[in-house]
């Protein structure tokens, strides 16, 4: 709640991890659903070490934004928070990304699993009142007291449409609602990310037959190991 844990901080960590199970003569496979971060391991990424990480917590949208702008440069999605926090956190203190991102350090099968937009987004409204039903609720309110001082809180999907409920007197519902509208936003993202920054291979999902999916999956890929 209180240590960010970055980008940066994920690349050196999964390379550690890569090259420990390498060395061992095993395969790595690597979950999630977060591209950019699965990209900046697999590929060749440089960022500097940050030293020091700013606190924006107490800035508004616009404000942000407005202190960017005294920099004279282009700003990315101002609806996104985060990377508008990352952007003003390198220029004040004077950092530079570069990168040669179509350049893979490791030879790799990327993999997605997809099925109809209705349905998915079906499960993930039914992931998110299972996550109620599961006590999601009293967890954002043993967290209460930690929301005015932490980012990660404000942030995450699942926990920042809370804020409202907690502090200005959003209604339970309505907060629900918000957390599947950006969990469905958030898959749609993820979607377009993995089409365009990757070479995926797509799969439909057999829900009536999960194992079928595998072994198709399995096969191809002793397939491509061949070639």
């Amino acid at each position: 709640m209180s240590e960010d844990y970055s980008v940066y901080d994920y690349q050196k960590d999964a390379r550690k991890a890569i090259k420990d199970i390498t060395s061992r003569g095993k395969r790595v496979i690597i979950v999630g659903g977060t591209g950019l971060y699965i990209k900046a391991a697999l590929y060749d990424y440089h960022f500097p070490e940050q030293t020091t990480k700013n606190n924006y917590l107490n800035y508004s949208q616009e404000e942000l934004i407005t202190e960017i702008k005294n920099y004279n440069v282009e700003i990315p999605d101002i609806n996104n928070r985060r990377r508008l926090e990352r952007l003003l956190q390198k220029l004040e203190e004077g950092q530079e990304i570069t990168s040669n991102k179509d350049k893979a350090l490791y030879p790799h099968i990327v993999i997605g699993l997809t099925t109809d937009r209705e349905k998915l987004y079906k499960i993930i409204n039914n992931r998110v009142d299972k996550m109620i039903d599961n006590g999601l609720l009293n967890e954002i309110k043993s967290l209460k007291d930690y929301y005015k001082k932490s980012r990660i809180l404000n942030s995450g999907i699942g926990y920042k449409e809370f804020n409202d409920y907690l502090f200005n007197d959003q209604s339970l519902e309505e907060t629900i609602e918000k957390v599947k509208l950006n969990s469905r936003r958030f898959a749609k993202r993820q979607y377009t990310f993995f089409k365009h920054q990757f070479n995926t291979i797509w799969y439909e999902v057999n829900y009536q037959d999960f194992n079928k999916t595998i072994e198709t999956i399995y096969n191809d890929i002793k397939k491509e190991d061949l070639k």
